[in-house]
């Protein structure tokens, strides 16, 4: 009795250890390559001239599914306007995987070091360039051996407000001279807190702030009927449709004139919409009454994401 229970007590052992020889545990598998399709949901910045955010950059992190431990971060460089690309990663089989992706026009534009928080290259917020357009995506609970046939589509995590001055016409009636006359320089000061981060695990706006900024007017034509004075980019807090106020924006002239309007309330911006305001921005007239509206998509594309 004794000597079987010995040699069946022998047995699970040596069956264990064979077990586990066959099936090492995850920690100690060895990663494999994984490459990944990716697709920028659109390139359109939709600036007047057709100027397109020419994407040179993409990042992508993994992350132990449900626990948020990096596993690791990847880098790539890619052709200037871009469309479809991939990356390759190196995964563990058979662990799942959150895996965040962003593209960008490069670290000059956004410190992308930590895709839990992205944030504005330099540490301020920046305005009128449409090289700060960018691009993101998520897919949480995944495991390697079934990426082979994903494509994954990035979307904008960033909204678009555009300034737009609709008393052109009007100042050639004040047979003001156009040449002091003409805008230089726009300061945009917002008056309740904005997002100025980025988690895309989480696919949301963090660290909440009240932002400002200034910079050279983006486009005027005395000969238009309406100018696009400024363009900003903002991170969006939820998917959903969010409120801001804007404090003051403040037009300065060539001839040093500074034409300030105030208390722009309840502007609507959402996560890869364009929200326009319209508005007598170069006027000191009490005539002034804004015009807010928002358009899903940007112009151009043919898919609205």
């Amino acid at each position: 009795m004794f000597s079987r229970l010995r040699a069946y007590c022998i047995l699970v052992v040596a069956t264990l250890a064979v077990a586990s020889c066959a099936k090492a545990p995850l920690s100690e598998q060895s990663p494999v390559s994984v490459e990944l399709s990716l697709r920028l949901g659109a390139t359109k910045s939709g600036a007047s001239d057709g100027t397109q955010c020419a994407a040179t950059r993409i990042v992508a992190e993994a992350y132990v599914a449900g626990k948020g431990i990096l596993a690791g971060h990847f880098e790539k460089s890619i052709q200037a306007g871009t469309l479809h690309t991939s990356i390759t990663m190196d995964l563990v089989p058979s662990q799942e995987f959150d895996l965040v992706f962003w593209a960008d026009c490069g670290e000059e534009y956004y410190d992308a070091s930590s895709l839990r928080k992205v944030t504005q290259a330099g540490g301020s917020h920046r305005g009128n360039d449409y090289a700060l357009d960018a691009f993101c995506a998520c897919l949480k609970g995944v495991l390697p051996e079934d990426l082979v046939e994903e494509v994954v589509v990035l979307r904008r995590p960033l909204a678009q407000i555009n300034f737009v001055a609709t008393d052109v016409l009007d100042q050639k009636l004040y047979n003001v001279p156009l040449d002091g006359y003409a805008p230089k320089e726009i300061e945009v000061k917002y008056s309740t807190p904005v997002p100025v981060a980025y988690d895309v695990l989480e696919s949301k706006g963090v660290d909440m702030q009240t932002v400002s900024w200034s910079a050279p007017v983006l486009e005027y034509d005395p000969a238009g009927s309406e100018a696009l004075l400024a363009v900003d980019y903002l991170f969006v807090e939820t998917a959903e449709k969010t409120l801001v106020d804007i404090g003051s924006f403040t037009a300065t002239l060539v001839e040093g004139d500074k034409v300030a309007s105030s208390d722009i309330t309840n502007v609507p911006y959402q996560r890869n919409y364009r929200t326009f305001i319209r508005g007598e921005f170069l006027s000191n007239s009490d005539r002034s009454r804004w015009n807010v509206s928002i358009e899903p998509g940007w112009t151009g594309e043919t898919e609205k994401l």
